[in-house]
């Protein structure tokens, strides 16, 4: 099977093991959806995030991820900066905090929005599911 979800790494603050985010990458297409778009996963830091927020959400703030539907493609930019304190909060590794962040990105991707309480608690619920079997498939290889 062909890769459909390609990892771009435009931050130099933090080392990544790249080798455990493909590994999580590849588990994670198994698990999304057979129609699954091609999707650039681009990891930038806080500033660019900020700045592409503004742009096209017209909002001036750091965010985590932002997902585009590009017609045939797909890009999720992910601020690494963010994921590493949102992975401290829980932690974990920043490497599983991107994996979560992915599969964020993908179901907003899907259809999935988290504006109203009641349809961020169903994209979560359904976000917890799919990285909570990446989790188990990651500890299983290792």
């Amino acid at each position: 099977m062909a890769e459909k979800i390609l990892l771009l790494n435009r931050q130099k603050k933090t080392h990544l093991e790249k080798k455990y985010l493909k590994n999580g990458i590849s588990i994670i297409e198994r698990y999304i959806s057979g129609d699954l778009k091609k999707i650039n996963v681009v990891l930038v830091s806080d500033g660019l995030i900020k700045k592409l927020n503004k742009k096209f959400l017209n909002k001036n703030d750091v965010t985590d991820v932002l997902s585009f539907d590009l017609g045939s493609k797909g890009e999720i930019i992910i601020s690494v900066e963010t994921a590493k304190k949102q992975a401290l909060d829980v932690f974990h590794s920043v490497e599983l905090e991107i994996l979560y962040l992915i599969i964020h990105g993908i179901l907003h991707l899907s259809g999935f929005n988290d504006i109203k309480p009641v349809d961020y608690m169903r994209m979560k619920k359904q976000q917890d599911k799919i990285f909570s079997k990446i989790i188990k498939d990651l500890n299983a290889e290792q």
